[in-house]
Formats: C-alpha cells, structure tokens, sequence
C-alpha cells in the first residue's frame, strides 16, 4: 500500500457532509501545498518516474554503445506540455492514496500508445484498504475551472454525476475493470496478493466497491460545487457501496497554470 509519507497536504477542510452511504467534502490548498504536492507526488505519477526507472534498468545491459544509450535516454524522456486535466487526475490520485488508504498500481499512461493520446474509461482503477482487508476503488476525475455551481462538469453524458451512476449501478463496467484489465497486469506485479483480496471480495460481492469523485476547482469554496450531486448519487446506493465526493480547491486562476507550473518544477528537478 501507499507509504506512510504524505506529500499532499489534505488542506484545510471547507466543508463535510454525510449522506447514507456517500460522502461528501472540500478542502482548500495554498500555493505552497499545491506547489509542494505537484513536485514530490503530481510529476512523479505523471512521468511515471518508477516505471521509467524500471525499464532503464531492464535496458541499460543493452545499450553498450554511446549511440545506444542516446536513444534508450531519449525515448525514456517525457518533455511534453500535459493538459490541465491530466495534472488534475493525477492530483486526485496522490490525494486518494495519502488520504483515503487508496493505491493505484498500474498507471493509465502505460497503455498509451501514442504519448500524446488520452484513453477512453475510468480514470483512476486501484484498491482500498478496508476492515483488515482491501476492495476495489474506482476513481473518476474532473478539473474546471468553471465559475458556476456546480461546475457543468456534473452534467451530460460524459459529467462525473453520469460517470459515478455508472460505477455505481453497472457490474459490466466494474467486472471486465475487476476480472481482465487488472487481472492479466497483476500475474507477476508486486501487488498481485493486494488483487486477489480485492478481486476475490468483488467476486463474492459485486456492490462492495469504494467509488471516488473528485472535482479539482480554483474558485472559493461552496459546499453547493458537489452537495446536490451528491443527494443525488446517495438515493438507491446499494449498501455495501460507498462514494466519496471530494472537491479540492486550489487557489484562484490556479488551473489554467498548472501545466505550465508542472514544466517549470520539472525543469528544476533535472538541474
């Protein structure tokens, strides 16, 4: 599971509510949080820092040659200009997994076959440690930085409210997640028991799930930005499925600036 150490500050809480089996939240970051969360776990998980550091030392054997060495550098470096949104996902992810006992083992970039491409489905797939156990964690993700409330994030058939109803009520979506896209990834993975926990509890029990949305926003917090929503998502929950609602709140303007804040921090890393 996730170390000890948190590098996300959990930010200073807005708002808290309880609605049956969903809950919901906000939390507001300062620069320094935000700028301490994207250098030591946004870039990292967005540069797939362990799984480059791997497969350099898979290859370094065979690059025996200044030329090969070259190459096997340059294809592992990542210098793209990344959409605001992937940031955003990927600071919803380090938040779940230093906050809400989350860990998501296999990065969506790895599946990438165009560097510059996006993939289609759920944005965040993983485990959650629960009762001395772990299940399945979902995650969905939107960052806006829309000046109504809610955000129209929420809306149409692509909004998170869509996005989690079909997490919540669909055993197509989680089974084939559950069963064939982390099943064949974790034959061999250092988190193959922490699958078969999880996987296995799903199995006996397909509602028994912890779902997540997150809603990356840089205006003043107001419980109405996910309150509603999450009225909403609570009605027919099925028992044993949980929803967290979490909105993060960065500081004003701060989305728009994010990619080039994640350039600027990664150019120091490299100096």
């Amino acid at each position: 599971m996730p170390s000890n150490v948190k590098t996300v500050s959990r930010g200073e809480m807005a708002f808290s509510h309880q609605l049956g089996n969903v809950t919901v939240s906000g939390h507001s970051l300062s620069q320094s949080e935000t700028d301490e969360a994207l250098e030591h776990s946004v870039i990292p998980l967005l540069k797939d820092d362990s799984g480059a550091g791997e497969i350099e030392r898979l290859l370094t054997s065979l690059a025996t040659t200044e030329f090969a060495t070259d190459h096997l550098r340059a294809a592992l470096t990542d210098d793209r200009m990344l959409p605001d949104w992937q940031v955003g996902e990927a600071l919803a992810e380090a938040y779940l997994q230093d906050h809400h006992d989350c860990e998501f083992p296999w990065p969506m970039s790895r599946d990438a076959r165009n560097p510059r491409g996006s993939l289609p489905g759920t944005d965040s797939v993983g485990f959650q440690e629960h009762d001395g156990s772990y299940r399945m964690a979902f995650g969905e993700t939107k960052t806006s930085n829309d000046k109504n409330r809610p955000p129209q994030v929420w809306s149409g058939r692509s909004g998170l409210k869509k996005q989690l109803e079909g997490l919540r009520d669909s055993t197509e979506i989680k089974g084939h997640i559950v069963v064939r896209y982390l099943g064949i990834r974790a034959n061999g993975a250092t988190w193959k028991a922490t699958y078969m926990a999880a996987a296995g509890r799903y199995l006996a029990n397909p509602t028994d799930v912890a779902l997540f949305g997150v809603l990356i926003r840089d205006t003043a917090p107001h419980e109405d930005d996910a309150l509603g929503r999450a009225k909403a998502l609570a009605s027919g929950c099925p028992p044993d499925t949980f929803i967290e609602i979490v909105v993060l709140y960065l500081p004003k303007n701060q989305i728009a600036a994010l990619s080039s804040r994640v350039t600027s921090i990664e150019g120091r890393r490299k100096k």
